[in-house]
């Protein structure tokens, strides 16, 4: 299920916006090192990023993974996920195709460029530009 921050699972997902996933699974394995794995894959059917959670031993029963996907990382893109659950990091112990798929809209623009934003993902990260010297310096 993808939910936004807010907690509402039933509306489109914004780039402007953080999503958090929640992969849910029984385990039958008693104290077993497991981790999980994350495959998101475009429309376009290219891998844009694999995630993996930190290695935990865990006891059999319900387990949950979650992940905190940052607000202005995803690209306006639908998405797919494959779910990955691996044993003692080189065994995968199931794997699930397509577990998971989400469309992330793009909100108003605060530029003039109005094409498609190249790229599987959109990370708003820090990028300054300022004058150095002035004119008469040169």
């Amino acid at each position: 299920m993808v939910c936004h921050e807010s907690g509402e699972c039933d509306r489109p997902l914004m780039m402007e916006e953080a999503v958090d996933l929640r992969i849910v699974f029984h385990s039958f394995l008693p104290e077993a090192r497991l981790n999980v794995s994350l495959v998101f894959w475009t429309s376009g059917q290219e891998c844009a990023f694999n995630i993996v959670s930190d290695v935990n031993v865990l006891k059999a029963g319900r387990c949950q993974a979650d992940c905190h996907i940052p607000s202005h990382l995803l690209n306006s893109e639908t998405y797919t996920v494959d779910v990955y659950l691996v044993q003692d990091t080189t065994q995968i112990l199931h794997l699930e195709r397509g577990a998971l798929s989400f469309e992330v809209l793009e909100g108003p623009r605060v530029i003039e460029w109005h094409g498609k934003w190249m790229g599987a993902v959109r990370p708003k990260l820090p990028f300054t530009l300022e004058s150095t010297s002035s004119q008469q310096g040169l």
